[in-house]
């Protein structure tokens, strides 16, 4: 009996190793598939437009960074729950290491995305994104995550600030049966931030804000942009306009507005008629007319202007000059129906 034990403890280690071995195997051939989440909205996009992202991942403790980095992931539209890598297969090492993995999205260069990097002492992306020139398309990122196994779900936040500008006119000349056509928006903004640092963090994953950048493609330390009115700008900090106090004059900021063209009707009797049609006089944000004078990313800023009846144009002029205006005169009763005699 003494040597019968031994033998068959020997068989049930040697099944056992037989079926780790089998179990790695397997385990290293199962595909790494993404899913992917937009926050917030609760859409299954990495972003607003539904653009492919980008992915990289890094096996804990190798200095490979060519296994999987810049690899294309397409959102599968059709609304199925998993996203593939477009240009290969990419499996899970099979030996329980774990992969840190970091996601972008969009991908396209044209967007202004020029490059990422990996640090593999501490798992790390450095992220270099240039303006867009027409400010309109949104930049998210993934809440890095570390896995070896199973479905990679993928969270995805925006890095940018969004300023949305509406122009409206004042209650009275609403109900004076004025309003607002056609207009442009004009925005000047500061620029002085283009890289992110976007680093694994093992108690909460958290993403690292912009930094400030020599690389950066601005014209004087600020950005101009036209013709919408909504627009995606680099979060941070801007100069608010003030007033000189030994002067009295305008001292400008570098966060400037300014409504281009703008046109207001008049309706009476149901026909329309365009009664200015001009810029509106620039206007500088002031101080803490948004909070900090900080734009955040992940942050929705809406800028109301409401033109009313001592509004002033370009030229310092009013736009309501004689437009709305009452013409009171004075006259006695008369006639039958006032009960005062004829």
């Amino acid at each position: 009996m003494k040597k019968i034990m031994p033998l068959y403890i020997l068989i049930c280690w040697l099944l056992a190793c037989n079926n780790t071995e089998d179990a790695i195997i397997n385990r290293a051939k199962e595909p790494i598939t993404f899913s992917s989440l937009r926050c917030l909205s609760q859409t299954r996009y990495a972003n607003d437009n539904k653009d492919n992202y980008y992915v990289y991942g890094y096996v804990d403790g190798q200095n490979d960074e060519g296994w999987l980095i810049n690899s294309l992931v397409s959102p599968n539209v059709d609304g199925a729950s998993t996203d593939y890598i477009t240009n290969g297969g990419y499996y899970w090492p099979g030996n329980g290491d774990d992969v840190f993995f970091y996601a972008f999205s969009p991908v396209s260069d044209t967007l202004g995305i020029n490059s990422v990097t990996a640090d593999s002492s501490t798992p790390s992306i450095l992220i270099d994104y240039q303006v867009i020139p027409t400010a309109l398309s949104d930049f998210t990122i993934a809440t890095p995550l570390k896995q070896n196994s199973g479905q990679v779900s993928l969270v995805f936040y925006h890095m940018l600030s969004k300023i949305n500008i509406n122009v409206t006119l004042s209650s009275a000349l609403l109900d004076a049966g004025y309003s607002v056509g056609d207009y442009t928006i004009q925005m000047q903004v500061p620029y002085d931030k283009n890289q992110i640092d976007v680093v694994y963090d093992t108690e909460n994953s958290t993403i690292a804000s912009w930094k400030d950048s020599l690389s950066c493609s601005s014209s004087n330390g600020y950005v101009t942009y036209f013709d919408t009115f909504s627009y995606m700008v680099m979060p941070q900090e801007y100069t608010p306009t003030t007033i000189d106090s030994t002067t009295n004059a305008t001292v400008w900021g570098n966060f400037i507005v300014t409504v281009v063209d703008a046109e207001v009707l008049l309706s009476v009797n149901n026909i329309q008629s365009t009664v200015f049609k001009g810029s509106l006089m620039p206007y500088g944000l002031k101080d803490d007319d948004i909070p900090e004078n900080t734009l955040l990313p992940n942050k929705q800023y809406n800028l109301n202007f409401t033109i009313t009846d001592v509004a002033h144009d370009s030229n310092d002029d009013l736009i309501f000059r004689g437009a709305v205006a009452f013409d009171v005169t004075l006259a006695d009763w008369t006639g039958a129906g006032y009960g005062l005699p004829d």
